[in-house]
C-alpha cells in the first residue's frame, strides 16, 4: 500500500461526526457513572440497615404469599403505582377468581387497572401453574438467581425480563441477586434505550450486572438499593407509601 492509499484509509476511519458522537457518549457515560457513584456513596449505614430490616420482614413465608407477589407484579405492568396497589388489593381481597374465569374478568374490569386482556390471561395462567407446581416459582438447588429468573421468563403471559425479575425480587427482597430494570433506572445508569427496555435477555443481564456489581461493592442488597433509589425519585422517606399493601 502506498502513502496516498494509507492516508485515504486513515481519513475514512477518522470520520469527524463519528468521533464527535463517540466522544459525546463517553462524556455522557462518565457523567452518569459519577451520578451513580454519588448515589451509592451517599448510602448511609443507618439507611441501608433500616431498609434492609424492613424488606427482610416482607420476605415470603408461604406459597400463598409467593402467589400474591406475582399477582402484584402482573398488576404493575404499564400502570401507576397507585393503580398497581389498587389492583393488587382488589385481586387479593377475594381470591375466588383463581377458580372462575368469569369472576376473574369481572375482578380485572372492576379493578380499573387497564390492559384487561393481558392481565386476565396472565393471572389465569399464574393460578393454573401455581396449582400444578408452586415449587417452580422458587430458586432451585444449583441455580443462580439469574438462572432462576431466566427459566421463569415467558412462563407467565405479559411478564418479560423486568417484571419477572420484579416478582422474584418482591418475594425475596434481601436475598435475590437480581434487579428490576425499568426505563427510569436504566437511564439513571446511563442506558437511554429508544424502545424503553433491553433488546434481549443477554443485554438485560449485562446491564443488571452493572447494578449488582455496585451493590456488591457497597454491601447492599440489589432490591434494597433499588427501593432506596425510587424513594429518592418519589421524594419519600421510605417505600411504605405503596409497600404497606404487602405487609398484611
Amino acid at each position: 500500500m502506498n502513502i496516498a492509499e494509507d492516508t485515504l484509509k486513515i481519513s475514512k476511519s477518522a470520520n469527524p461526526l463519528e468521533s464527535l458522537q463517540k466522544n459525546a457518549l463517553a462524556l455522557q457515560k462518565a457523567s452518569t457513572s459519577k451520578k451513580l457513584d454519588k448515589f451509592f456513596d451517599n448510602l448511609t449505614l443507618k439507611l441501608v440497615k433500616t431498609e434492609t430490616d424492613y424488606w427482610e420482614n416482607l420476605k415470603i413465608e408461604s406459597h400463598a404469599e409467593c402467589f400474591k407477589r406475582w399477582v402484584f407484579a402482573i398488576m404493575s405492568v404499564h400502570t401507576t403505582w397507585e393503580s398497581n396497589v389498587r389492583g393488587y388489593e382488589f385481586a387479593t381481597k377475594d381470591m375466588s377468581w383463581t377458580l372462575d374465569k368469569d369472576v376473574l374478568a369481572k375482578m380485572v374490569t372492576d379493578a380499573r387497572v387497564g390492559i384487561n386482556h393481558r392481565r386476565n390471561k396472565g393471572l389465569w395462567q399464574l393460578g393454573e401453574k401455581f396449582r400444578d407446581n408452586p415449587d417452580q416459582f422458587y430458586k432451585q438447588d444449583g441455580e443462580t438467581w439469574q438462572e432462576c429468573r431466566n427459566r421463569l421468563i415467558g412462563s407467565i403471559y405479559g411478564l418479560g425480563n423486568a417484571k419477572t425479575t420484579y416478582a422474584i425480587a418482591l418475594s425475596f427482597p434481601t436475598e435475590a441477586q437480581l434487579c428490576c430494570l425499568d426505563v427510569h433506572l436504566l437511564r439513571f445508569m446511563g442506558h437511554d434505550l429508544s424502545n424503553g427496555h433491553a433488546s434481549n435477555l443477554k443485554v438485560y443481564q449485562e446491564m443488571e450486572n452493572e447494578w449488582l456489581a455496585r451493590c456488591d461493592k457497597y454491601g447492599v442488597a440489589p432490591n434494597v438499593a433499588r427501593e432506596i433509589y425510587w424513594n429518592k425519585v418519589q421524594g419519600r422517606r421510605n417505600s411504605r407509601y405503596w409497600s404497606y399493601c404487602l405487609e398484611a
